[in-house]
């Protein structure tokens, strides 16, 4: 499995990178330049991190999800403090943000294939963040609401969902055939309801983004709550379908 995953990925990955030198016009020089390239090798860690946890046993799976939480506590918590955010901010955004990934480690005890649906959530939920990306930036004609992001484009969030479908799909035809190609709606209009939260909740505090841990990326919250709140959704989705 973990052979045939690395190679779907790294062929996504380099269709990726063609689709990002488009939109540079293939000009390698301004394109090593830019942050979307940082953004772009910091994939590769990021990817190799969350396997590991998503493949290891339960126990060693709760403690990256561990790390996780704690990195997106403090880096939100650190902001509030400066910026004298407390408390409004405490429910507006860390406590929603907390229970969305407390939904991961539930995933966990619920599934009887954890690995299977961890990897699909996070391989869905990155591909949905990709296609809202691209999207936006090729068919991006209907801004979003300026309390939102005004940057950000209608048809970005119906590419977060068609990059949910397609994440999905490559799953279930090449990896695990098993999975149903319906839990892929549940992943976009979660990763849609995540990064559009994420999106409200920087522009209310007045920031870009909540940290510059992973470049390129942001913050812990910046790159995961598209992956948070695709699983709160799928929880529940699942449970009320029964899959």
């Amino acid at each position: 499995m973990l052979l045939k995953l690395s190679l779907l990925l790294t062929i996504v990955y380099i269709f990726g990178i063609f689709l990002t030198l488009i939109l540079f016009k293939f000009n390698f020089y301004v394109f090593f330049k830019s942050e979307l390239s940082k953004k772009i090798l910091m994939w590769i860690p990021i990817t190799i991190v969350f396997l590991f946890f998503a493949m290891s046993n339960d126990a060693i799976m709760l403690i990256g999800f561990m790390l996780l939480l704690l990195g997106v506590y403090w880096e939100q918590l650190i902001i509030m403090i400066k910026k004298r955010l407390l408390p409004r901010f405490l429910f507006m955004s860390l406590i929603p943000f907390m229970i969305a990934f407390a939904h991961l480690p539930l995933i966990v005890i619920r599934q009887a294939n954890a690995t299977e649906v961890l990897i699909l959530l996070a391989v869905s939920a990155s591909l949905s963040d990709v296609g809202a990306f691209f999207f936006g930036k090729f068919f991006g004609f209907h801004k979003l609401p300026h309390l939102i992001n005004p940057n950000k484009a209608w048809e970005g969030v119906l590419g977060q969902i068609a990059g949910a479908f397609v994440g999905t799909i490559l799953l279930k035809l090449f990896i695990f055939p098993t999975i149903p190609l319906f839990w892929f709606v549940s992943i976009g209009i979660g990763s849609a309801i995540g990064d559009l939260f994420n999106s409200f909740v920087k522009r209310a505090a007045k920031i870009n983004q909540w940290s510059n841990i992973l470049p390129g990326h942001g913050g812990f919250s910046d790159r995961f709550a598209s992956l948070a709140f695709s699983s709160l959704l799928f929880y529940y989705f699942s449970f009320f379908t029964n899959t």
